[in-house]
């Protein structure tokens, strides 16, 4: 009995111009979401510390959010993928100040 192995190649697909306008497009669309994201964070973090009261907000789903965004990031370097780094960074500096300022003046 002869037994037959079957050798699969992997070649990177070449993308038409028509795909990489689409991802272009893609990019910016998630840098905005990103921005826009962070830019309705920021009442939260405005109303903690300006009022200096963090009253009816969670510290465990924030801090659970900024355990989340750092797993994104560490993603985000492994795959070498800047978009994911950037916005996630935002998302540990907004959420890290909510945080802190709820234990501060929660």
């Amino acid at each position: 009995m002869r037994s037959s192995h079957v050798l699969h190649h992997h070649h990177k697909k070449r993308r038409k111009k028509s795909d990489s306008k689409l991802i272009s497009y893609v990019d910016k669309f998630v840098y905005v979401g990103g921005l826009f994201a962070w830019i309705m964070t920021m009442p939260q973090v405005w109303k903690i510390w300006m009022n200096k009261s963090a009253e009816g907000v969670s510290m465990y789903t924030w801090l659970t959010f900024a355990i989340l965004s750092s797993l994104w990031i560490f993603y985000g370097i492994l795959h070498k993928d800047r978009r994911i780094v950037v916005i996630y960074s935002g998302f540990v500096i907004l959420d890290t100040l909510i945080v802190v300022g709820t234990l501060l003046y929660g």
